[in-house]
């Protein structure tokens, strides 16, 4: 008997043993970015920084799901000092304009003297994480060694185009290096795989030569690559040139540069400017305009976008409480819900119900909301809900 209870011990004991080195993470080095620096000297290491901010879903993500993988977790704690900053507190905010850190999360590999010496930005998979390790380690594949050959004014029109599509994925400004490429290149070149690489991942100006040369060739484009993606990448390029003015508070250069799209006349034109449209009206938080812009958007172009109307209705419900105004959010929010119910959808109508005054509706809504993002297994969403429903129910 002794023996029996000796061994299954044993076994506990090298079970426990076992799920615990399985669960390995990242560790962080703590201290001012100084002691980072002086520590990596100490030990002879490079420096991997995750530059992240509390309200980044993706910062999240990749904390949660790649820093906590067992590879990951090795190869990054044997090969460097790795420090997370938060990029809008103390020592981050400065450090987030030396950097020039611009999206998040950006992933930084500094040496101990503080040059930058590899970066990326956005989440990825555990494999693609290691490798971005690997090549910060390698001289050969460093972004910095990328950069000097630029710099130095030796690189041939192949590096250029590259260098081009790496300055966009890691998040950097790519403008300049950009059109100085695109001056080497002919109209007729532009139908080239790489040249349409990078009109797809680069290109915001509609007045620029490239973009008039892939909406007037349209055809051509669609005959080489997949037709819905250049499609979309033309409403893209609209949209991002409309949307650019409202985010800088240039309203009254949207005003102009909206006519002039619209005077293209083209499909894509046309529902460029109605999505800049409810962009716009949101901006000037002009309520009517801005329901009236979403129920023509929706209607000319994507009357089956649940997840559109949803986000319209819980911004109406955030910013409105005029009656009527209320009743068009609740409408938006009940077509929503008819076309994909979700614990999300009608958790807005709930609280559409409630702002309107009726209290047992929108309870007996919000029950379903736990009930189908308990169903969903999103126990966060309804752990939310739970919340918001107490609140209905004790005013």
């Amino acid at each position: 008997m002794k023996n029996t209870i000796r061994t299954i011990l044993v076994l506990l004991l090298i079970s426990a043993q076992q799920l615990h080195a399985q669960n390995r993470s990242i560790q962080f080095a703590f201290g001012s970015w100084d002691e980072v620096k002086l520590k990596a000297q100490k030990e002879s290491k490079i420096i991997f920084v995750d530059a992240f901010t509390t309200w980044c879903g993706p910062c999240k993500w990749l904390a949660k799901n790649v820093f906590t993988n067992d590879t990951v977790a090795d190869f990054y704690n044997s090969n460097f000092i790795n420090v997370s900053i938060d990029m809008e507190k103390g020592q981050g905010i400065e450090l987030a304009k030396q950097w020039a850190v611009k999206a998040y999360p950006t992933l930084l590999f500094i040496a101990s003297n503080g040059e930058v010496l590899h970066r990326a930005c956005g989440s990825m998979e555990v494999a693609k994480f290691v490798q971005l390790g690997k090549d910060a380690l390698n001289t050969e594949t460093q972004f910095a060694t990328a950069q000097k050959k630029y710099e130095s004014g030796k690189a041939d029109i192949k590096f250029l185009a590259a260098y081009v599509l790496q300055l966009q994925d890691n998040c950097m400004a790519f403008q300049k290096e950009r059109d100085a490429y695109f001056s080497t290149q002919k109209e007729a070149d532009l139908l080239s795989n790489q040249n349409w690489e990078i009109i797809r991942r680069t290109l915001k100006d509609i007045d620029s030569r490239e973009f008039k040369y892939v909406e007037s060739h349209q055809a051509d484009f669609s005959k080489l690559y997949d037709a819905k993606m250049v499609n979309e990448t033309i409403d893209v390029i609209y949209e991002s040139a409309l949307i650019a003015p409202i985010r800088k508070d240039s309203l009254d250069n949207f005003n102009s540069l909206r006519a002039k799209v619209l005077q293209r006349n083209t499909l894509a034109a046309k529902k460029a400017v109605a999505n800049a449209d409810m962009a716009y009206f949101k901006k000037k938080k002009d309520w009517d305009n801005y329901i009236k812009s979403t129920e023509r958007y929706i209607a000319d172009f994507e009357p089956q976008n649940w997840n559109l109307l949803n986000s319209t209705a819980w911004t109406l419900f955030e910013n409105i409480s005029d009656k009527k105004q209320l009743e068009s959010a609740l409408n938006l929010a009940k077509k929503s819900v008819l076309l994909n119910e979700n614990g999300a959808n009608i958790d807005t109508y709930a609280n559409l119900l409630f702002k309107s005054g009726d209290k047992k509706s929108a309870v007996e809504y919000e029950k379903k909301a736990i009930e189908l993002a308990k169903k969903d297994g999103d126990e966060g969403l309804a752990k939310e809900l739970e919340e918001t429903l107490k609140k209905f129910e004790t005013k």
